[in-house]
């Protein structure tokens, strides 16, 4: 997660107009060269807001009756790193319990992004 939002905020420095980055993760970064402290330095660095559906809550749910892949700690702290990313870029998080509230998220995801770039919606003027 951590290699994957760097390389993404490089790739936009150089995109003319606003920007933004959705990241749809349960927050758990096991393969990343980059850890957490280099990756809020760098964001901070940037002007691009970074929203997150945190999918950790619904895979807690749905590995109640198998085997998990981390603890609810874990969990936890995955999801308070992503709500930090969100909150100190300018985005949002959400966390769905159920895959059935997705849906919504995406139509406030794309709701907020409306409202971001609207002011760069100005005529051309020849």
């Amino acid at each position: 997660m951590y290699d994957a939002l760097l390389d993404t905020v490089d790739r936009l420095k150089d995109v003319p107009g606003k920007k933004s980055i959705l990241l749809v993760a349960t927050g758990r970064d096991t393969f990343s060269k980059h850890n957490y402290d280099q990756t809020m330095k760098a964001l901070h660095q940037t002007d691009v807001p970074i929203f997150i559906v945190g999918m950790s809550q619904v895979v807690m749910l749905t590995q109640e009756n198998a085997r998990p892949n981390g603890s609810e700690i874990d969990f936890l702290q995955d999801e308070n790193q992503m709500k930090t990313f969100a909150k100190e870029t300018g985005g949002f998080a959400w966390f769905p319990r159920f895959s059935g509230e997705i849906p919504g998220i995406f139509q406030q995801v794309a709701s907020f992004s409306a409202q971001s770039i609207q002011p760069d919606l100005q005529p051309h003027q020849p």
